[in-house]
């Protein structure tokens, strides 16, 4: 728990942190205010919030490129890790890093939600039912939908450096790039955001790739992270 708390202080001390959450803050008020209508006032929460969504697959995961790259290079150019290594196991300080990097994904999205949610309810006068099942589930479900994006950048951050810029590139050129043929697009993490985030669809195809992608890209990112300290 100790690691994991000094991965959040880290994060959330860090100025950084104002520029993710205006950024976040930026595309909601692009989209809903700058380009957006009054139509939420004749949509069910569920709806709104997934008109939403398909302006926030590309900008969360765009967003939390830079987050990877520093919760998993940071200490490496400080120093900090050869001192972490001392009293605590790779695989452990791997644990850490990951756990962190979820809360903070999920933390990001409740934001998202909750700023979303302020906007439905002021254009609808303040009246929505069941908003705080809707907007934890949606949250949950667009987190697990990101597992398979963040431990790719997690094998990038571990292998290259400019890994930040590498995972945006990565995400938005291999992973939601249309001139991919749709046949490999359906078998890219692409097919979980579009699926389970904007559309609601479950396949059992789904689950199989999901865990393929989470299973594989686990054990290659520990292994990765294991011996990068040992080569270092």
């Amino acid at each position: 728990m100790g690691m994991i708390k000094n991965e959040l202080v880290k994060f959330f001390v860090s100025s950084r942190i104002f520029i993710y959450g205006g950024t976040i803050l930026l595309f909601i008020f692009v989209d809903n205010i700058v380009f957006g209508d009054n139509s939420a006032k004749g949509m069910i929460y569920r709806n709104f919030l997934k008109s939403n969504m398909e302006t926030q697959i590309f900008a969360i995961p765009i967003i939390l490129a830079p987050v990877v790259s520093d919760i998993f290079t940071q200490d490496y150019r400080s120093g900090c890790m050869k001192f972490f290594m001392i009293y605590k196991r790779r695989e452990k300080v791997f644990a850490a890093k990951a756990a962190a990097l979820v809360f903070i994904t999920e933390t990001m999205l409740l934001l998202v939600f909750g700023v979303l949610t302020i906007i439905y309810l002021c254009r609808n006068g303040g009246q929505v039912y069941g908003w705080k099942v809707e907007l934890l589930r949606e949250a949950a479900l667009f987190t697990a939908a990101l597992i398979p994006v963040l431990l790719i950048y997690i094998m990038i951050c571990i292998l290259l450096k400019n890994s930040g810029i590498i995972c945006v590139l990565v995400f938005l050129l291999l992973i939601m790039s249309d001139f991919i043929p749709k046949v490999m697009g359906n078998i890219t993490p692409r097919r979980f955001l579009w699926g389970w985030v904007l559309n609601n669809g479950y396949h059992s195809f789904d689950i199989v790739l999901f865990l393929a992608y989470s299973i594989f890209f686990a054990f290659i990112d520990i292994r990765l992270f294991v011996r990068k300290e040992i080569l270092c």
